[in-house]
């Protein structure tokens, strides 16, 4: 106090002093809130109150005054109607140029719609509209290229499910059965798993486990074949009494099969590639046989019989010609002139219908098999023709009062295999006299009166044969001894296909439509 006496300031003056900054300072801050508030009431601004405790007349009042929208008097936004509702566009860039122009009408899109922004500059390309899957091919934006050009329209090829049935196979194979089917789907190239082996010699050994089962067909597989081509061999063909004929891809992972046929009104009897793997020849109880392109799916060619058409080949040779198996008679077609059939090949007596058909190699030979046996001999169950002029080569080949069935070329040897009704295979050699010989059978499979298929490893050292038991069977070609059995479910195993390119890969159909592949 002394030193505040020495200045000439006075205690009391400094203390009143201070008390009237103090007032002043407090009415500043009480205005200004006052300011503010007043200020809030103005734009239509509320304070926050989280746990519903303002309970004040100001609170109340201040929530039932209606909030009115920014965007319609300030600039900052505008709005537009859309399906008869106000939507607010805010500002921007992004949006300034946005109209009801350029939102597509209903049924154009069917999802999500992003918005398409449009660029003065003629430099820069302007970028797409991003929409999700399904589109209408007849909106367009304008001044822009069509909805399916900007993104094509992609169909779902296949759906699978697991089937209820219980085969008695690897629990890791997935059975799955075929609901729909697409054109789009790439049938013709190079599959890696086949591209190792094109240009490779490997021994075959007989094969020992399952790898894929397919509920193929809603009923029983007729015929069973892989492509003829070996680059196209991942491709495998099913002629099914379910009156169509599928290409399926063995190895694909979501969509095995990628083409469906239908070409024929009743139940497909037999079927078989062309040399060049584009076409198949189908045969069936409508008594037409159609050549289809399997890119396409398409006919191409089509020829009708007077009867059943139960059996169908392509010439070794001549890829224009093919010859089919009716009642009585075997024709010949030219593709390029399919009204009526080239030749007719008959014999002087019935010899019932024509169960298989196979030409010799260099396609100068024929041989048929047939479903009648007369009582005291046996000389139509295999015959020989000559293909050329039709004279029949010989009609004694197999001597025996049993039906046959099937017919195979071996692949290495000038020999021919004859799948009978009496439970075993017999051998027969291509050239004269066809002698039968006794020294070596298949056999051990039943039959039961199927028509049960069979077929010879690319490199001629295994045979397989169906059963009628459920089982596949495979032989030594050279000891003809039976090397192993494979369960495929205990259905009839009707139609067997040794892979041409890979080694110890075999497919096989069964009585209920089910499609097995063993390696």
């Amino acid at each position: 106090m002394n030193q505040l006496a020495a200045y000439g300031s006075d205690t009391d003056d400094n203390e009143s002093e201070e008390s009237l900054l103090y007032d002043k300072r407090k009415h500043i801050t009480s205005s200004c809130d006052d300011c503010v508030h007043n200020d809030s009431k103005d734009i239509g601004l509320t304070q926050p109150n989280f746990f519903g405790l303002d309970k004040s007349e100001d609170a109340a009042n201040r929530d039932a005054e209606p909030q009115r929208n920014v965007c319609d008097d300030d600039g900052r936004g505008k709005l537009i109607e859309i399906a008869g509702s106000q939507v607010h566009i805010p500002d921007g860039d992004f949006w300034r140029d946005f109209t009801v122009a350029d939102i597509p009408t209903e049924g154009a899109l069917k999802t999500t719609i992003f918005k398409k922004r449009k660029c003065t500059d003629p430099s820069v390309s302007q970028p797409h509209v991003k929409v999700k899957k399904h589109f209408d091919s007849s909106c367009k934006c304008e001044g822009d290229t069509p909805w399916e050009d900007l993104y094509p329209k992609k169909e779902s090829c296949y759906s699978f499910e697991k089937s209820q049935t219980n085969y008695k196979s690897d629990p890791a194979v997935n059975i799955v059965t075929v609901t729909e089917n697409s054109p789009a789907v790439k049938v013709y190239s190079v599959h890696p798993k086949i591209a190792p082996h094109l240009n490779t010699s490997q021994t075959n050994r007989c094969a020992s486990r399952q790898s894929h089962c397919w509920a193929a067909h809603s009923c029983v597989i007729n015929r069973l074949n892989w492509c003829s081509a070996a680059s196209f061999s991942h491709l495998l063909l099913t002629a099914s009494m379910d009156t169509t004929v599928r290409v399926w891809n063995a190895w694909a992972q979501q969509q095995p099969c990628v083409r469906t046929l239908s070409l024929h009104k009743k139940a497909v009897r037999d079927a078989e590639w062309s040399a060049d793997g584009r076409s198949i020849l189908s045969c069936s109880y409508d008594r037409t046989s159609a050549i289809s392109d399997v890119e396409t799916g398409q006919s191409q060619v089509q020829l009708e019989h007077s009867s059943f058409v139960s059996a169908g080949k392509f010439h070794p040779v001549s890829p224009n010609l093919l010859a089919t198996g009716t009642s009585d008679c075997i024709q010949v077609w030219d593709t390029r002139s399919p009204e009526v059939p080239c030749r007719v090949f008959t014999y002087k007596e019935q010899f019932g219908q024509v169960q298989d058909l196979v030409f010799r190699r260099d396609g100068q030979e024929v041989f048929s098999c047939s479903d009648i046996v007369t009582r005291d001999s046996a000389d139509r169950s295999i015959m020989a023709w000559d293909f050329r002029t039709g004279v029949i080569l010989s009609n004694q080949i197999f001597q025996e009062r049993y039906t046959v069935t099937r017919l195979c070329l071996h692949p290495s040897t000038p020999q021919l295999l004859a799948q009978t009704q009496a439970g075993y295979i017999a051998l027969f050699s291509t050239n004269r006299p066809y002698k039968m010989n006794r020294n070596k059978r298949f056999e051990g499979h039943k039959m039961a009166g199927y028509s049960i298929g069979m077929s010879v490893s690319h490199d001629g050292s295994l045979v397989y044969s169906g059963c009628a038991q459920g089982k596949l069977h495979c032989y030594s070609f050279n000891t003809g001894k039976q090397i192993r059995t494979l369960d495929c479910g205990g259905d009839v195993v009707l139609d067997v296909a040794a892979h041409p390119v890979l080694p110890s890969v075999v497919a096989c159909a069964t009585w209920g439509g089910m499609l097995h592949l063993f390696h």
